[in-house]
């Protein structure tokens, strides 16, 4: 019979692919279980995972080769694994089934040690007497080389030695189930479906109706296996607790337990149950309609399917409790609940008063944060004009000069004095003058760009910095503030009055290597204007 069926180009690395991620993957689950506190089998189980991991590596091989040759040693070299993985899976089912943790005699082990190295040195000595393939013949194909395997006498005796293992695995668990508790019954209900999986994809294989990418699928599914059988021991604990009588059980539990059937009913509780609040005695038989706290309480929860955990409040006063249900099933079908409710009721009471707590703390800290915000704008702006000052340039300039270094971008500094301050706070008194200060702060405000800045340096001062600004694109920014402030009217008491301011413009990196000797050089070029007749923009001129 030939084991050859072509397929598609591009699924010709997913075999090798899926085979050698399955080798990790069985390594690991064996690292991890021989951490694993003792259980019965471990040994043969570990055995098994390393058959399986030989096995699937060598079909891995045997699908990346390019030579004949060397594709016809893997697959005689799969044969150590295809032999040895059933029989450490037979003792292994039997060691766990039987509950024995004695090693097998020492007769048995080393007949169970040399039937596997017998296949494997038969295949492996194929080119000599052709017991295992009566003829391999290589065959191109539009995916590559593939080889063709007549079987011979030799393959379906391993086959049958195979099959026996697995058989006397099948009837291990067969005979266990009539005795076995529920829980266990559950093991073995996964461990027969685990079992089917190789034998139906090895005798695909063999009966030539079922292959997988072109593969024997039977390394694929014995390590999907493997990993079944992981799950069942690893995620149950092996469930090999010695029975105790559940009233001894019940009773320890400091918790309220109470088992209810499907109708229910009560059929079983513990003496912590009688100790819940406005609660007399629990009746056994008794429906959880006779107890209306109880059942009020319980009935939308118990109708609840999507969650297990609950907090329930019961009594006068008021007593907090964790309820968890746990439905109890046999045969497949729901039996009854398990109801445990822990007294949480000091926990709760902490946990709200740490809430309450916690909630005046954050409104102090969020009362202490508003007013810190509000000092700290208070310190940085000024109190006549609302514009920001000395200080707030104090903190502002190292991150702008820094950024500007970096950008290599210009920044203008724009200082402005108005014009005969000190004659017209003499002429119109001190209210006018902070008239005209607040006048010229908004009409500044409304002449930047969002990005720009305006301060209060003191007096009548004014600073304004234009970041990414150019020494003529300030010169002409500057000259129509001057010109349209000098056009403006401000109202006084009596009368309304024009005036005027004088600026000087210095340029960053330019003109100057700091935002100090910036602001400086543009008050001397504000100096140079007013020296120059006033009302008017002067850019600083080293030479002046």
């Amino acid at each position: 019979m030939i084991d050859f069926t072509p397929f598609k180009a591009e699924e010709t690395l997913i075999a090798p692919v899926l085979l050698l991620a399955g080798v990790i993957i069985t390594i690991c689950l064996a690292w991890r279980t021989r951490r694993l506190p003792l259980f019965p089998g471990r040994r043969y189980f570990l055995g098994m995972l390393l058959a399986a991991a030989w096995w699937a590596t060598a079909a891995a091989c045997e699908s990346i080769a390019t030579l004949p040759s060397d594709k016809a040693m893997w697959a005689e070299l799969a044969w150590l694994g295809i032999a040895a993985a059933p029989t450490c899976w037979a003792l292994f089912i039997r060691a766990y089934v039987m509950g024995e943790y004695k090693p097998v005699r020492t007769h048995w082990r080393v007949l169970l040690l040399i039937v596997p190295l017998l296949i494997a040195g038969i295949a492996l000595t194929n080119s000599l007497h052709h017991l295992m393939y009566t003829r391999i013949t290589p065959q191109i194909t539009e995916t590559g080389l593939r080889m063709v395997y007549l079987r011979g006498p030799g393959f379906y005796l391993a086959t049958g030695y195979l099959y026996v293992f697995m058989l006397l695995s099948m009837i291990t668990v067969v005979n266990a189930w009539p005795r076995a508790s529920p829980v266990y019954r559950s093991h073995y209900r996964g461990f027969a479906l685990a079992m089917l999986l190789p034998w139906i994809a090895n005798i695909g294989y063999v009966t030539n109706t079922f292959l997988f990418y072109g593969f024997d699928p039977t390394p694929f599914s014995f390590l999907l296996m493997t990993m079944v059988f992981y799950w069942l021991i690893g995620r149950n604990k092996l469930f090999d607790l010695l029975p105790v009588a559940h009233t001894v059980l019940l009773d320890a539990v400091p918790d309220a337990v109470l088992v209810l059937d499907s109708e229910q009913r009560i059929v079983e509780c513990n003496s912590a149950a009688a100790g819940l609040p406005g609660l007399p005695e629990f009746s056994i038989g008794s429906h959880l309609q006779q107890y209306p706290m109880l059942n009020d309480v319980l009935k939308p929860l118990l109708a609840e399917k999507t969650k297990d955990r609950f907090d329930i409040v019961l009594g006068r006063p008021e007593r907090h409790f964790e309820l968890k249900k746990v439905l109890l099933a046999h045969h497949n079908e729901e039996v009854g609940l398990l109801l445990m409710l822990r007294d949480i009721t000091h926990r709760k009471l902490a946990e709200i008063q740490l809430k309450d707590a916690m909630a005046a703390l954050e409104a102090q800290l969020e009362t202490n944060l508003q007013l810190q915000r509000q000092l700290h704008e208070d310190a940085i702006r000024d109190v006549l004009t609302g514009l920001h000052n000395r200080r707030f340039l104090d903190e502002l300039k190292t991150g702008l000069e820094a950024e500007f270094v970096r950008s290599k971008e210009p920044l203008a500094a724009v200082m402005i004095d108005i014009d005969y301050f000190k004659r017209l706070n003499d002429t119109y008194g001190h209210y006018a003058g902070d008239q005209v200060l607040r006048t010229i702060a908004t009409f500044l405000q409304s002449s930047i760009r969002q990005s720009d800045y305006v301060f209060r340096m003191g007096g009548e001062e004014f600073l304004i910095l234009l970041p990414n600004t150019s020494r003529e694109q300030a010169l002409i920014r500057a000259s129509t503030w001057c010109t349209k402030f000098a056009a403006f009217q401000i109202p006084l008491e009596d009368e309304a009055i024009s005036v005027t301011f004088s600026a000087g413009i210095a340029i960053f990196p330019a003109d100057a290597e700091s935002i100090d000797i910036l602001i400086n050089l543009a008050d001397k070029a504000l100096y140079q204007a007013k020296e120059s007749g006033r009302n008017r923009v002067t850019c600083f001129d080293p030479a002046a």
